[in-house]
C-alpha cells in the first residue's frame, strides 16, 4: 500500500472501529427501554414533549422500528437527524438524564483531549451562538472568593476587549453549577500546528509574536498575568489572512505554579519549557518578566519548530538550536535571546517593550490587514448579553406582569438539579427549569423570570399562629430603608428640619388629601385573582406553583451581579442604595417618594438646591455611615449620574482643584466636599467630609476593605434591585443610634428584639415592577447554623403581624390616615403569609411578593406611624393612671410592663428592657439606666452574652422583670431567686461622685454584692 494512502486507510479503520464500539454499546445497555429513553430526552430539556410524541410517531415509521426497534436504534436515528448528539446518545443510554441545559446554554459535546480537554461546546439557546463551557471545579463557600476573584477578572478584560484575545463572555453562577462561557475555537492549536508543519517563516512568525504581544499587553494593563503562555494557548488562523487567539485559562490563575497540570494535561515537549526558571524558586509567583520569557520561548517554537532548551538543560543557557542557523536574521535572533535571558532584569521589562522591539519586522501589507470586524453571528449574540445585563426589554416586563416571580417545577424534573437552591447571580434559568424544545427555549430564555401569579399562592399559605413579641417591627423594615437617607440630607442641611425633627402637623400637608383612596388597600377576592392569573391559554402546561416546603424560596424578579462599591470609603458600617432614575421611571416609584412625607421632600428639595443635581438625574446612590466617635455617624455619598452635569453645574461649584495623584477634580461647596474621577466620565461624585474624600483617592477608588460578613453579604446584592439596605446589625446600636432620633427613637428596641445578637450582617432589598418584592438576607455568627438561624427567623416574623395590629390599636390614627391604618395590619398578614424563609450557603433568606401599590402604602405607613403617639402606656390598662416616676424606685415598683424575647444575650436583653423603660412611658421624669459590672461577673465565669431564651412577662413590675431575667441568664437553673445557686442579682445603684453617678440599678454577682456591702433587693436574700 502506498504511503500516501495509509493516513485515510486508518482513518477509515478509526471511524468503523468507532461505529462499532457505539453500536456495541447500544446492545449493552438495552435494559433502558424506547418509553425510558424517550422520558430521558424530555427530563434532559433536549425536546418537549410535544416534539418527542412527533419524532417517536416519525421513527415507528421507519421499516422495522415497530417490532425490532430499541433505544441504541432510536438513539442512532436521533442522531443522523441531528437532534441528539453522540455524547448526549452516551449519556441518555447510560440511564442519565444529563443535565445537558446550564441556564441559556445547552451542551452538545465534550471535549476528550488536548488544550481545551474537560471543556464543553454549547449552543447559546436564546441566539443559537457557538459557545464554549468550562466549569468550575467546586461550588462549596470555601471557594466563593475564588469564584467571586474569577468574575472580576473576566468583566475586567471584557470590558476592555482585545481582538487577538480569546473572549470569555460571563461567568454564569446557577447555584448548584458555575461556570465560564468562553467563544468558541476558530482555528487550530499553534502546537499542533507545529507538530504537523514544522516551523513558520520568519516574517509571518514576527507578525503573530507582534499579535500576541500586543494581547500580553492588554492583559498586563488589567492587572493580570497570563502566566501560562504557551503554543497550547494559542489558536492559529492562517485564512485568510495569519491571525492568532490568546486563550486565558482563568481557573488555571488560581491553581498554584507547579500544580497546574489538569488545564496543561497533554501537552507535549513543545510546551513543557516555557516556565521562567525563577519560577523554581519556592515562593515564587508569575510576573510580568516571566509572562516575557514564555513569550519568548513561545517566539522561538514558531521560528524553529521546538522548545528553546531540553527538559534536561533547563537551566542552561545554550539553545537546542542556534536561531542563526534556521534561518531567523540576526536582529530577530537578537530579540529573541533577550526575552529568553534567564537574568529577569536583561529581559524586556515589560511586554509593550517587546511590540515595539518586533514591529520593524512586521509586513506592512499583514500590519494593514490585522484589524476585522465581528461578525453579524456573534454581534447577536453580545447584543443579547448587554441587553440582559443592561435593559429589560418591553416583553421582559409584559411576561412579569401574568407571572409573578414563583419558584417553577417540571413533572419531568432531572434528578441532578436540586431545586432548593436559587441561583445567585447570572440570569434567571427558565431553560432549565422548563422542558422545552428549542424553539419554545429560545423564547422562555429571554424572560428574567416565567412564574405563576403569586396572589395564586396566597389562598392556599399555611397559616401560622403567631405569637406575642415583637410590636412595630413589620412596620420598621419597610421604614429603615428610606429614614437613613433622610439622615444623610439633614445631616448636610442641619437647617432645614425643625427642632423636633418633624413638621407640626401632618394635616397641613396636601399631599396626604389623596393617599387614603383606593390603592390604600391589599384585599386579595377570587375577582381580583381571577384578573392577575395568566389565562390556560398563554400558561405554559409544564408550571406549577410549589408549596411551601420551608427551604424553597421565591424566584426574585431580578438577578444581577454584586453593587459596585468603587469610590466609597472605608469603615462604613451601614450602605443605603437607592436607584432613583429607575424607580421614578413608573408611578409606583413617584408614590414611594410621596409617602416619606413633607421633611423628605423639602431634604430632598434642599439637597437638589445645593449641588445644583435633580434626584431623577441620579442612576444610583450609595450613602455609606461611618463611626465618628458619637451616636451621630458621618455621612459619604458616591452618586453615579445618568449623563455627566451640565457646564452650569461645574460652574456653580465653583474653582476646582486638582485632585492628589491626579485622580480627578475636587470642588468644595457648602456641606460637601465633591470628587468627580477623571475615569467616571464625569458621571461619578463622591460626595462627603474632605477626609473620607481623601481617603478614596489615597485607595485609588478602589472597593474598600470590610469586614468578612459584611463582605461576604455584599457579594449577595443585585445592582438592579430598587433600595438595598446593607448593615452590620450592632451599628445601630452604638454609633449609629443618631438615625433613631426624635419619635423615630421607638423603632430602635422593636429592632434590637428582631435582630437580636445572633447578627453578623443583615441585608434588606426591594424591587417594584408589576409585583412589589421583598428579601432580606442575615449572616450569623460561626456557631450559629443557617437551619438553626431561619427557624430562629421564621419565628420571628410568625409574631410581626399581631404585635403591628397591637400597635396600631394603641395609637389614635388623625382622619387623614385612618383608612390606611386600620388595613395596615392586614397588609402584615397578607405580608407573612406570602413570605418564604430559607437559607443559602450560610446565609438566612426571608422574601416574598405583595401587590404592587402595597410598596407605597407599607412606607406611607411605616412614616406616619412613627409620628403618631400612643393613646396608652404599657402600664395596665385597669390602673387609671400611670403615677409620676420620679425616682428609680417608683420605676421598680409602680411601672408595669410586657417584655418578650425569643432569644438574646444577657446584654442586649438588658438594654431592651432599659428602652422599653424610658421610651414607652410618658411620666418618667429622668433616665433610667441598667448597668452591667462585666469585672464581677468575670470572676464567676459569667459573660455579657449568656443567653436568655423563652422569656415573656406580662404586666409585670421592673423590678419583677429584672429578677425574672436574672434567673433565666443565671448559669444554674433555679426555682427561687434567694437560693445559693443564684449568682445573678441586681442592686440600686448608690454611686455618690464620678462617672458611675446614675439613676438606675448594677447588674452583679451575690459574690460580689456581699463584698462591696450593696444591699440586695428582697427576692435575692437568703432565707
Amino acid at each position: 500500500m502506498p504511503m500516501v494512502g495509509r493516513p485515510k486507510f486508518f482513518t477509515w479503520i478509526a471511524s468503523a472501529l468507532e461505529s462499532f464500539l457505539f453500536r456495541r454499546r447500544f446492545q449493552l445497555v438495552m435494559f433502558v427501554t424506547i418509553l425510558d429513553f424517550w422520558k430521558l430526552i424530555t427530563d434532559s430539556q433536549l425536546v418537549s414533549t410535544i416534539q418527542a410524541e412527533e419524532l417517536n410517531s416519525q421513527f415507528l415509521q421507519v421499516k422495522g422500528a415497530a417490532t425490532q426497534g430499541n433505544a441504541g436504534t432510536l438513539c442512532e436515528w436521533l442522531i443522523a437527524k441531528k437532534v441528539l448528539t453522540r455524547y448526549q446518545g452516551r449519556i441518555l443510554l447510560a440511564g442519565r438524564s444529563g443535565p445537558f441545559v446550564y441556564g441559556d446554554y445547552r451542551v452538545e459535546e465534550r471535549i476528550e483531549e488536548g488544550r481545551l480537554k474537560e471543556f464543553f461546546h454549547a449552543i447559546h439557546l436564546p441566539t443559537g451562538y457557538r459557545s464554549l463551557l468550562q466549569f468550575f471545579a467546586d461550588s462549596s463557600s470555601s471557594t466563593d472568593l475564588e469564584w467571586d476573584l474569577t468574575a472580576q477578572r473576566v468583566q475586567s478584560l471584557e470590558a476592555a476587549s482585545n481582538l487577538n484575545l480569546w473572549r470569555c463572555f460571563e461567568c454564569v453562577d446557577l447555584g448548584n453549577y458555575r461556570l465560564l462561557v468562553y467563544d468558541h475555537p476558530v482555528g487550530r492549536c499553534m502546537e499542533e500546528v507545529l507538530q504537523q508543519h514544522g516551523p513558520i517563516d520568519p516574517e509571518t512568525a514576527c507578525y503573530l509574536l507582534w499579535q500576541v504581544a500586543q494581547t500580553v499587553v492588554h492583559v498586563h494593563e488589567q492587572g493580570l498575568i497570563v502566566s501560562d503562555l504557551r503554543p497550547s494557548s494559542i489558536w492559529f488562523q492562517a485564512q485568510p489572512v495569519p491571525d492568532t487567539k490568546l486563550f486565558f485559562d482563568f481557573l488555571n490563575l488560581l491553581q498554584p505554579v507547579g500544580s497546574r497540570t489538569s488545564a496543561t494535561e497533554g501537552i507535549t515537549a513543545h510546551g513543557a519549557d516555557c516556565q521562567a526558571p525563577e519560577l523554581g524558586q519556592a515562593g515564587r509567583l508569575p510576573d510580568r518578566l516571566s509572562d516575557i520569557y514564555a513569550l519568548g520561548c513561545t517566539f522561538y517554537q514558531m521560528l524553529v519548530g521546538c522548545g528553546p532548551r531540553s527538559e534536561n538543560a533547563q537551566q542552561t543557557a545554550d539553545l537546542t538550536l542556534p536561531l542563526e542557523s534556521a534561518g531567523v536574521p540576526d536582529r530577530v535572533a537578537e530579540v529573541v535571546a533577550r526575552m529568553l535571558a534567564e537574568n529577569p532584569e536583561i529581559r524586556f521589562q515589560d511586554a509593550n517593550a517587546v511590540v515595539q522591539a518586533i514591529t520593524p519586522f512586521v509586513p506592512r501589507q499583514l500590519k494593514g490587514q490585522s484589524e476585522r470586524s465581528r461578525t453579524t453571528e456573534l454581534g447577536t449574540y453580545v447584543d443579547y448579553l448587554k441587553q440582559c445585563r443592561d435593559t429589560r426589554t418591553e416583553e421582559v416586563k409584559r411576561s412579569r406582569s401574568g407571572f409573578a416571580g414563583q419558584p417553577l417545577k417540571t413533572d419531568l424534573e432531572p434528578p441532578s438539579l436540586a431545586r432548593s437552591k436559587r441561583f445567585r447571580s447570572g440570569k434567571i434559568d427558565v431553560a432549565a427549569q422548563v422542558p422545552a424544545g428549542p424553539d419554545e427555549q429560545s423564547h422562555l430564555a429571554a424572560r428574567t423570570s416565567t412564574t405563576s401569579s403569586v396572589l395564586d399562592r396566597i389562598g392556599n399559605q399555611n397559616k401560622r399562629g403567631p405569637a406575642r413579641g415583637l410590636y412595630l417591627t413589620g412596620a420598621l423594615l419597610a421604614f429603615i430603608m428610606c429614614w437613613v437617607i433622610v439622615y444623610m440630607f439633614r445631616g448636610s442641611n442641619q437647617g432645614v428640619v425643625s427642632s423636633n425633627g418633624r413638621p407640626e402637623s401632618h394635616e397641613s400637608g396636601s399631599r396626604h388629601s389623596n393617599l387614603s383612596g383606593e390603592d390604600v388597600t391589599v384585599s386579595v377576592n377570587s375577582t381580583r385573582q381571577a384578573a392577575d392569573r395568566p389565562s390556560e391559554v398563554d400558561r405554559p402546561p409544564e408550571f406549577v406553583v410549589v408549596e411551601d416546603d420551608g427551604k424553597l424560596l421565591w424566584a426574585p424578579p431580578t438577578l444581577d451581579g454584586p453593587i459596585d462599591f468603587r469610590y466609597v470609603a472605608p469603615d462604613g458600617q451601614l450602605f443605603l442604595i437607592v436607584r432613583p432614575f429607575d424607580l421614578l421611571s413608573g408611578d409606583e416609584g413617584t408614590r414611594i417618594l410621596q409617602s416619606l412625607g413633607p421633611d423628605f421632600e423639602s431634604l430632598v428639595q434642599s439637597w437638589e438646591d445645593s449641588t445644583g443635581l435633580q434626584i431623577d438625574q441620579v442612576e444610583q446612590m450609595i450613602v455609606s455611615f461611618h463611626p465618628d466617635g458619637s451616636t451621630h455617624p458621618r455621612v459619604m455619598v458616591v452618586v453615579r449620574l445618568v449623563a455627566p452635569p451640565s457646564s452650569q453645574v461645574f460652574t456653580t461649584w465653583g474653582e476646582a482643584e486638582v485632585a492628589p495623584q491626579e485622580m480627578g477634580s475636587v470642588f468644595r461647596i457648602p456641606a460637601w466636599n465633591i470628587l468627580v474621577p477623571k475615569d467616571g466620565e464625569q458621571r461619578v461624585l463622591v460626595m462627603g467630609e474632605e477626609s473620607d474624600v481623601l481617603e478614596v483617592v489615597s485607595n485609588g477608588g478602589l472597593e474598600p476593605l470590610m469586614r468578612r460578613e459584611i463582605e461576604q453579604i455584599l457579594r449577595s446584592t443585585d445592582r438592579q434591585r430598587h433600595v438595598t439596605v446593607l448593615a452590620a446589625p450592632n451599628f445601630f446600636f452604638a454609633e449609629g443610634q443618631g438615625l433613631f432620633s426624635g419619635p423615630r427613637k421607638k423603632f430602635l428596641a422593636p429592632l434590637s428584639r428582631f435582630l437580636g445578637d445572633d447578627l453578623q450582617g443583615a441585608l434588606f432589598s426591594c424591587h417594584v415592577s408589576d409585583m412589589f418584592y421583598w428579601e432580606a438576607r442575615f449572616v450569623g455568627q460561626l456557631d450559629h447554623s443557617a437551619t438553626q438561624l431561619s427557624e430562629l427567623f421564621r419565628n420571628r416574623i410568625d409574631e410581626i403581624p399581631i404585635q403591628v395590629a397591637s400597635y396600631f390599636g394603641s395609637i389614635s390614627a388623625p382622619n387623614y390616615w385612618r383608612k390606611l391604618a386600620s388595613r395596615f395590619p392586614l397588609m402584615f398578614a397578607e405580608w407573612r403569609q406570602t413570605a418564604r424563609v430559607g437559607f443559602e450557603r450560610n446565609q438566612v433568606v426571608i422574601n416574598g411578593y405583595l401587590p404592587r401599590s402595597a410598596a407605597h402604602n407599607l412606607f406611607l405607613g411605616a412614616e406616619l406611624a412613627s409620628a403618631s403617639t400612643s393613646t396608652v402606656t404599657t402600664s395596665d390598662p385597669g390602673v387609671p393612671g400611670t403615677p409620676a416616676l420620679k425616682t428609680v424606685q417608683d420605676v421598680l415598683t409602680n411601672l408595669h410592663l410586657d417584655l418578650d424575647l425569643l432569644q438574646q444575650s444577657l446584654e442586649f436583653a438588658l438594654r431592651d428592657l432599659s428602652t422599653e423603660i424610658n421610651e414607652g412611658q410618658t411620666g418618667l421624669q429622668f433616665e433610667f439606666r441598667i448597668k452591667i459590672i462585666g469585672a464581677d461577673l468575670e470572676v464567676e465565669g459569667i459573660t455579657r452574652n449568656q443567653q436568655i431564651r423563652g422569656f415573656h412577662v406580662q404586666q409585670k413590675s421592673v423590678a419583677e422583670t429584672l429578677t425574672a431575667l436574672l434567673m433565666k441568664a443565671n448559669p444554674t437553673a433555679v426555682s427561687d431567686p434567694a437560693s445559693p445557686e443564684q449568682k445573678l442579682v441586681w442592686v440600686v445603684n448608690k454611686g455618690a461622685t464620678g462617672p458611675e453617678v446614675f439613676q438606675g440599678v448594677l447588674v452583679t454577682t451575690r459574690r460580689a454584692a456581699e463584698e462591696k456591702g450593696y444591699e440586695l433587693p428582697g427576692p435575692f436574700r437568703l432565707k
